[in-house]
């Protein structure tokens, strides 16, 4: 079952031709996450449900422009 779990996920990477690709990815995934999760902290430390939040920001964005 591993085996299978592994060529699984060879193959899916496989398109990524060499280390400094699967860096530049992996930092911007990195990036993404720790910016959504810096979003979900502000947004209930305002009492705002973090699911939310985007939509309450572009209500507000559309009201006052």
């Amino acid at each position: 079952m591993l085996n299978e779990v592994w060529s699984t996920a060879v193959s899916e990477f496989s398109d990524v031709p060499d280390v400094g690709t699967l860096t530049r990815i992996t930092m911007r995934l990195a990036l993404a996450a720790l910016l959504g999760a810096s979003w979900a902290m502000n947004a209930s430390a305002r009492g705002v449900a973090p699911a939310c939040a985007p939509i309450c920001w572009w209500l507000s964005a559309l009201r006052f422009s």
